[in-house]
């Protein structure tokens, strides 16, 4: 595929029918300027960045250290949380994905578990406080872009046969179940790439009050709009799209799809807005994939701004009052940077 690593690589039937919008330009391009804020050996290989609290935490995925704190008032580099290991308090791995959950707690997903923690300071050091932990059936084990809503575990992207947006997965119980409404293809198609075992990748994002949830595909131009609480799809909007990504998909050899164009790759929110992080463009064999676009909806599925970027990311995340923008660079690894939105230019 296209997207090679967890950052390239890293896709309720409702009773009414969703409003389609297809929408060619959002009303309005600005451009967006980055400065870098931080540059130390602290940072290896981030793959998420994430607000929490009064503080910025980037997941790393190549030192010792799985969680790099950092204050969110003059970038000052905190310390580091949970240790890569096979100890009680440690991890082997970690999906390189960060998740608020609740007012003050983070969900992040390990190995065979997803849990639930509080990051605390003792004296000059932090620690993590683990509330809960919930062990993953091993159907799950290769899911990404785990959620919790409403009792239940939700992921966006398993590497298996699929035909809705979602694989659930009740605690309770004990079962799995699809979620959500079938994805955006015929169901000729949704076979053929089952049978091929090519999955869409995708990512999701819970609105802060929980209510809806967001979700973008990496190889279709496509956001989605979903009630939280009944698993209602509400809005699919489509962007106009060019690309042979399908016929390609469908009609090549798994280890070789040139030609595939990447389009979303991670998706963060507030109250107020969606904001996804943007490619589409062809990867060239040898090279990065360029992410410098970030494309701003509404909760109503509204587009609403784009903003090209003078970089491109990895991962990003947006203050809750929607002022600036924190993110990590695919290329400049060791550091990390921060841009005002520029709402009034």
């Amino acid at each position: 595929m296209a997207i090679l690593n967890i950052n390239s690589f890293l896709l309720m039937l409702g009773c009414t029918t969703p409003s389609n919008q297809d929408f060619y330009e959002f009303p309005e391009s600005k451009s967006i300027v980055f400065n870098e804020v931080f540059e130390s050996e602290v940072l290896g290989l981030p793959g998420d960045v994430s607000f929490y609290k009064d503080m910025i935490l980037v997941c790393d995925q190549q030192t010792d250290w799985f969680f790099k704190v950092f204050s969110n008032n003059g970038f000052e580099y905190l310390g580091s949380v949970v240790r890569r290991g096979n100890g009680p308090t440690e991890e082997i791995s970690i999906m390189p994905i960060i998740r608020p959950f609740g007012q003050d707690a983070i969900l992040f997903q390990g190995t065979s578990t997803i849990k639930t923690a509080k990051i605390l300071a003792n004296k000059d050091s932090l620690y993590l406080e683990v509330i809960d932990e919930i062990d993953l059936p091993a159907q799950m084990y290769d899911d990404t872009d785990i959620f919790f809503l409403n009792g239940n575990l939700y992921s966006s992207f398993g590497l298996r046969s699929f035909e809705t947006d979602f694989q659930g997965y009740s605690p309770a119980i004990g079962n799995l179940f699809e979620w959500g409404e079938k994805l955006p293809l015929t169901n000729t198609q949704i076979s053929e790439l089952n049978d091929k075992q090519i999955p869409l990748f995708k990512v999701t994002t819970l609105k802060p009050n929980t209510n809806r949830l967001a979700t973008v595909y990496s190889l279709l131009p496509i956001l989605r709009i979903y009630n939280a609480e009944s698993g209602e799809l509400i809005i699919e909007n489509h962007k106009l799209d060019t690309s042979d990504n399908i016929q390609i998909l469908l009609n090549t050899p798994a280890d070789n799809m040139k030609g595939l164009v990447n389009y979303y790759l991670r998706i963060k929110s507030t109250d107020e807005y969606i904001y996804a992080l943007y490619s589409g463009k062809q990867v060239e064999a040898g090279s990065m994939p360029e992410f410098n676009e970030i494309h701003i909806w509404d909760w109503d599925g509204n587009p609403v701004l784009k903003l090209d970027a003078n970089m491109s990311m990895a991962s990003f995340d947006v203050s809750l009052d929607n002022k600036y923008i924190v993110a990590i660079s695919s290329i400049e690894t060791e550091k990390f940077f921060r841009a005002e939105i520029p709402w009034e230019q």
